[in-house]
C-alpha cells in the first residue's frame, strides 16, 4: 500500500506502493523542533508534533485532498509545552509522550476529536522515551522501567 515519510525539512510525503511520490505538504515549522515521527489516521490525516522551547507546543494535522492528488494543512493547535519524545495514534486517540525540560516530570497527553480536546494526562516522575501499543493497553518506555496504562 501507501507509505508516509517525514523529511528532515519537516515535509510529509505520501508515496504509493511503487515508491512514486503522490503528494507532499510541509508542516509549518519555523524556529521549532519537529518530533521526527508522524502518525497517520484511517482517513489519511497525518499528525505532527513540534515544540519551540519550554513555553510552547503545537500539534498539526495535514489531510489529503478529496481526489488524493495533494494535501493541505487542516489545523495547528497549541498544546502543553515540553520536550516531545513520541506519539501514538490508537482507537482515535493521539497519545503524546512529553517530558518537562528539566525531566523531573513527564506526561502522556491524550487528544481526541475535532477540535482537538485534551484528556487528563498521566504523569510520572521519570523521563519517558516512547509510547507503544500493547494488546489492549498503551505502554510507556522509561529508563529501566515500563509502565502500562489502560
Amino acid at each position: 500500500g501507501n507509505s508516509y515519510w517525514l523529511t528532515s525539512e519537516g515535509t510529509v510525503e505520501k508515496r504509493n506502493a511503487q515508491g512514486v511520490l503522490v503528494w507532499s505538504e510541509p508542516f509549518p515549522v519555523i524556529n521549532e523542533d519537529l518530533l521526527g515521527k508522524i502518525a497517520v489516521d484511517a482517513e489519511g490525516g497525518v499528525y505532527g508534533v513540534f515544540s519551540g522551547g519550554s513555553n510552547v507546543g503545537r500539534l498539526a494535522r495535514i489531510v489529503p485532498n478529496d481526489d488524493d492528488d495533494g494535501a493541505d494543512l487542516q489545523y495547528v493547535v497549541d498544546i502543553e509545552p515540553g520536550t516531545y519524545r513520541d506519539l501514538l495514534l490508537r482507537g482515535g486517540t493521539l497519545f503524546l509522550a512529553r517530558n518537562e525540560d528539566d525531566e523531573k516530570e513527564a506526561y502522556i497527553d491524550a487528544y481526541q476529536g475535532l477540535p482537538i480536546r485534551p484528556t487528563s494526562p498521566l504523569s510520572t516522575t521519570r523521563p519517558i522515551r516512547c509510547v507503544r501499543s500493547r494488546i489492549a493497553r498503551v505502554a510507556l518506555c522509561m529508563p529501566r522501567l515500563r509502565q502500562m496504562i489502560g
